[in-house]
């Protein structure tokens, strides 16, 4: 490379530096991490060798003993990074949380509009569902009330036919036509991603549809994050293969 470029570890040094996912990373990349964790100096691509000075704070979904048992996770990082460990209940575990996150993610989705308001029953729907997907599940949903939800208030009804449960399922003839009818979208659309392994091309193909349309629809339904974070939610907004 002709340039310097910075990397995470120097524009992060003298502060704090998240590692979200730490479990899913590949060997290759833990043995990169442990070294700047251990020497404080980092070497960028077409750069010099720097000192840093970053605390590190960590996050997974995995369970890291296992992997070290198993040998996917390097046990020297580990103890490197098990310091001060932090185990956050699931979701569903909290239920006090559920409508505070619920309201926070109203706010941001709404963006410089009135936020929409969520109904007490709404609340308790919410704090009645699994939320298998944790934190990301519920703000996946949240967007999908804000885009799909007519007025400006989010109440029960609604999010039965938004919420992916046997309760919602009946309910959904009870609702407006639009909602159904997005509601059926949504479902075929994120089974026929997932039955492709995110491959955006094939599920159009599938589906009868052009992949600009799909992509599209994908937005709205919140089925992929906004190009700003480069994530896909849910794991169906893989790029094409």
């Amino acid at each position: 490379a002709a340039a310097d470029r910075a990397g995470a570890f120097r524009e992060a040094d003298g502060g704090t530096l998240f590692l979200d996912e730490i479990g899913d990373m590949p060997s290759a990349m833990q043995a990169k991490i442990l070294r700047v964790l251990q020497d404080k100096i980092v070497t960028p691509v077409g750069g010099k060798p720097a000192k840093v000075d970053v605390r590190v704070i960590a996050a997974t979904h995995q369970d890291l003993p296992a992997l070290v048992a198993a040998g996917k996770f390097r046990e020297d990082l580990y103890y490197r990074l098990n310091v001060v460990p932090i185990v956050l209940p699931p979701l569903h575990e909290r239920r006090g949380d559920i409508e505070l996150l619920a309201r926070h993610f109203l706010r941001l989705s709404a963006g410089t509009n009135p936020a929409k308001t969520l109904t007490a029953a709404a609340v308790e729907r919410l704090q009645d569902h699994s939320w298998p997907g944790n934190v990301r599940e519920l703000r996946n949903m949240i967007e999908r009330a804000v885009i799909l939800v007519r007025g400006n208030r989010i109440d029960a009804a609604d999010l039965d036919v938004l919420l992916p449960s046997n309760r919602g399922s009946q309910r959904v003839a009870e609702g407006d036509l639009p909602a159904a009818v997005a509601k059926l979208e949504y479902d075929m659309i994120r089974k026929t991603l997932e039955a492709c392994g995110g491959n955006r091309a094939e599920a159009a193909r599938q589906l009868n549809i052009h992949r600009q349309l799909l992509y599209t629809k994908m937005q709205r339904y919140g089925l992929i994050e906004p190009e700003a974070s480069g994530k896909p939610t849910s794991g169906v907004g893989n790029p094409d293969s």
